[in-house]
């Protein structure tokens, strides 16, 4: 099974700190934010695929892992638009992880050895910035926009997906969503599963979710 992490974002709710650089490799102590990324990840797949866009080159100007592979976008497709340019290099069923964010406590093992295909990581957590998830059962019953208060399921920002089940998006416009797009068709069609888990979600799209990841690492002294 392959891993494809989302890292083409423009980035642009962080303003001038992603003027020059991709989101992802913005440093947290002294190491860019990806590397974490892929350390928790790395060791439960032989090819990680890094899918980038907005200033992509930059990638190219450091030495990774002999694991790590690169598609690029030529123009900005979205989450769901980067995923179905990825899927002619990828495993018939593989894991999609956003490239921004981090969860804590990560049960990644457990998650492939449960999940069914198409599964998201869920986490509960106050809604009020997140859109929410509803649940029948193990199943995903639909998505909700970022209009509720309180605890909810959210999505963490990791996905297990089949290459059969997104067949009918390979001539989708683009940019194309993944969270608004293609999760909610695919819960639609009852084929669209839920891992929950207990933890916190790390997303360093915006200053408050940055500060907070770097908090996270001098406080358990990550690195």
């Amino acid at each position: 099974m392959d891993l494809l992490i989302l890292a083409g974002g423009l980035g642009t709710r962080l303003g001038d700190l992603t003027k020059n650089i991709p989101k992802p490799l913005i440093s947290v102590n002294e190491k860019p934010f990806i590397d974490y990324v892929i350390k928790v990840n790395g060791e439960f797949f032989e090819r990680i695929f890094l899918s980038i866009g907005y200033k992509k080159e930059l990638f190219y100007d450091r030495a990774w892992p002999s694991k790590i592979r690169f598609i690029e976008e030529n123009e900005p497709l979205g989450t769901g638009g980067a995923i179905i340019n990825a899927l002619p290099k990828l495993s018939d069923t593989f894991v999609v992880a956003n490239g921004d964010t981090m969860i804590y406590p990560y049960h990644i093992e457990r998650f492939l050895e449960e999940c069914k295909l198409n599964c998201i990581y869920i986490v509960e957590e106050e809604a009020s910035e997140k859109g929410t998830i509803e649940l029948d059962g193990e199943q995903v019953a639909a998505f909700k926009e970022k209009k509720e208060s309180g605890r909810k399921w959210v999505y963490a920002g990791v996905a297990m997906l089949n290459r059969d089940s997104l067949e009918g998006f390979l001539d989708a416009p683009t940019p194309l969503s993944l969270e608004k797009t293609i999760f909610p068709k695919l819960a639609e069609k009852e084929q669209l599963y839920a891992f929950k888990s207990k933890g916190t979600i790390y997303d360093i799209g915006t200053y408050k979710g940055l500060d907070s990841f770097k908090r996270w690492v001098y406080d358990h002294k990550k690195g």
